[in-house]
């Protein structure tokens, strides 16, 4: 603080992240930074060293971030999720069956994603869970500060069998999340997302769900070629497959 005022500073986000079988409580760090006048004096490290004593003291079992290069390591992170990308052809994806109604989301339908997501990654480990009394809802799409659209499949009686979460973001198909009850319910969101009633008009399509997601494999069914990716990162990680997340797990835990 100076004069009242943050000049460094982080956030520290509480989640239930599964792992295996397990839940483990969880410290999220988010928006490290330090004012540009203020850099290169330790400042972030100091915040960041504080903010793991208070974990440690706290109970936190684990601490994860999205990492960057030479950094997060000096504090005991360690690269633990790599980061895919699944691409595919627009035209590719208008073909996929769709067997469901397809419509925006609505505020209703929030307790029906929620049991949808959470019994879908039962069992996946990074998977946070959502707890219907906390969690606040879709606050963003593929990244911080992107705008999400929602879209749901729906039955015969308008109930929710799945669900598709994206970039809303002219000229952009990124999806960001799929979900649903089986293949047959996640399908027709694949289908709906890069064309038709989006109108992005991009020639290619890209999700940034993780590769533990079903996406890949109800891509499979109805893509002759998809093509996964993962983003290089530069530093002591260069020529791994690495990093989108780096954790630091707390001894006696």
């Amino acid at each position: 603080m100076r004069e009242g005022r943050s000049i460094s500073r982080l956030w520290i986000v509480d989640v239930q992240m599964r792992i295996g079988v397990g839940v483990v409580k969880v410290g999220g760090i988010a928006g490290v930074g330090t004012d540009r006048q203020y850099r290169n004096q330790g400042l972030a490290s100091r915040v960041l060293e504080a903010s793991l004593a208070l974990m440690l003291r706290e109970g936190y079992e684990v601490s994860m971030l999205f990492g960057i290069p030479d950094f997060y390591h000096r504090f005991g992170f360690a690269t633990c999720i790599p980061e895919h990308n699944l691409r595919l052809d627009t035209r590719d994806a208008e073909r996929a069956a769709k067997q469901l109604r397809l419509r925006l989301y609505r505020k209703a339908d929030r307790a029906a994603i929620i049991r949808l997501y959470n019994r879908q990654n039962e069992g996946r480990t990074g998977a946070v869970v959502r707890d219907p009394k906390t969690w606040k809802g879709i606050e963003k799409g593929s990244g911080f500060g992107v705008d999400a659209g929602v879209q749901v499949a729906v039955n015969a009686a308008d109930q929710v069998q799945g669900y598709v979460v994206y970039d809303a973001v002219p000229g952009r198909c990124r999806a960001a999340e799929v979900g649903g009850r089986a293949h047959r319910s996640s399908t027709p969101c694949c289908g709906c997302w890069p064309g038709g009633r989006w109108n992005c008009g991009a020639r290619k399509s890209l999700s940034a769900c993780p590769r533990i997601t079903p996406l890949p494999t109800i891509a499979g069914h109805w893509v002759a070629r998809w093509t996964p990716s993962t983003r290089a990162m530069p530093g002591p990680w260069a020529g791994s497959s690495t990093c989108s997340a780096a954790w630091k797990r707390y001894s006696g835990t």
